[in-house]
Parts: C-alpha cells; structure tokens; sequence
C-alpha cells in the first residue's frame, strides 16, 4: 500500500469525527488515488487485451504455416511417388519410346528414363520442394523447434532424394563401370525404385512416412495451443 494512500486515509478517518460539512475536503484527496488507480486499471485491461489479440493473431499464423507445411508435404510426396513408381516410369519409357524420332535412333533407354523423370521432377516435386524451403524459415519463426525440424527432414530428404538421382544417372550413362561402381548402382537401383513388395519396405519409403507422420503429430500439437 502506497504513502499517499495512506495518508489519504488517515485523513478520512479525522474527517468522519468533524460535521458533514467536511465532506468536500474528504472527497478532493480521495480523487487524488482514484484517478491514478483508474488509469492502472485501464492500463491493465488494455494489456490483457493486447495479450489476448497477440495470442489469437500467433495462434492463426500458426495454423495457416501448418496447413501450408501439411499441405506442400502431401503434394511433394505424391510428386515422390510417381517419381519412384517404376511401374509409371517404364510405361511413360515405352511409349516414348513408340513414338521416337528418327534422329533419336537408336534408342537410349536410359537417356529416355533419365529425361522422362526430370520431366516429373520439374512438374510435380521442385515447386514444392521449393515452398518447402520458404516454409523451412517461417516455420522455425512462428511454430517453434519441434515442428520446424520436421519440415526441415522433409526439406533434407528432397535433397538427399534428388542427390541419389543425379549419382544413379551418372553411373548409368557411364561407358565401362568397375566393380565397386556396380555394386554402387545396385544399392541406388533398390533406393530410389518404390518397393513393390510389402514385406520389402524400401528404406527411403520408410524414411518419407516416417517424416510425413511427424509433421502430422507436430501440426496437430500447433493447432490445439
């Protein structure tokens, strides 16, 4: 409790022994306390208030880096699937194969494979990946450590995804290879092809489910703050 309050108050209490007519030279001093006390008050609300709009405002901003992280993530895993579906891969192959031009006689099918997938690469993973890697900033900002590691996982399997290619292709291209290139070439062959066997899991393919479920546990921890 304040000096000035006191005082304030002990003059109220000499007042009330004095006639009603004192009353005035009560209620001045009183004013001198209620004014500044209002003024805290209100400083009060008004901060809670700021409080409450600061919270809601982080709390929308939150869920709107959420969504556009959940969402880029679907879209980047799709463009990964069909990438890594050899299946896709070898029909698109053959037909264009089917429809080669003389001057692309005689035939690379690997050349074929190699273009035909940098086609998907461009079309449906680098827009993403690239969103992704503007998220990867926001997210570290707004949404905090855990769910900012996440969305940079997905960022670095892009990464290490599209460093398996270029190495796959290069050896592919390759003339002659040595012993230690093919058994390279076999180990990419099984990392970059989707398993088609259940029981096989690719290990890359446990890799993205496992990072997509993450952001889907981190994302709803966001949404319910």
């Amino acid at each position: 409790m304040s000096k000035e309050f006191i005082e304030v108050i002990q003059q109220c209490c000499q007042k009330c022994t004095q006639p009603f007519s004192a009353f005035t030279d009560i209620v001045v001093p009183i004013s001198t306390v209620i004014t500044p006390l209002t003024a805290v008050i209100t400083a009060f609300i008004a901060a809670n208030a700021l409080r409450s709009w600061g919270k809601e405002h982080k709390g929308k901003a939150r869920w709107e880096v959420a969504r556009r992280v959940l969402i880029t993530s679907y879209q980047l895993v799709d463009g990964l699937k069909i990438l890594r579906n050899k299946n896709v891969i070898n029909y698109s192959v053959n037909n264009r194969i089917n429809h080669a031009e003389i001057n692309e006689l005689p035939i690379n099918k690997p050349a074929f494979e190699f273009e035909i997938q940098q086609q998907i690469k461009e079309e449906r993973i680098k827009p993403f990946a690239r969103e992704i890697q503007t998220l990867r900033g926001e997210s570290k900002v707004i949404c905090g450590d855990e769910f900012s590691k996440a969305v940079e996982e997905m960022f670095e399997l892009f990464g290490e995804m599209e460093g398996q290619y270029n190495e796959y292709y290069h050896l592919n291209f390759k003339q002659r290879l040595n012993e230690e290139e093919k058994k390279r070439l076999k180990k990419l062959e099984d990392l970059i092809w989707s398993s088609t066997e259940e029981k096989v899991p690719n290990i890359f393919d446990e890799k993205i489910k496992k990072n997509l479920e993450n952001i889907e546990i981190q994302a709803q921890k966001l949404l319910q703050l």
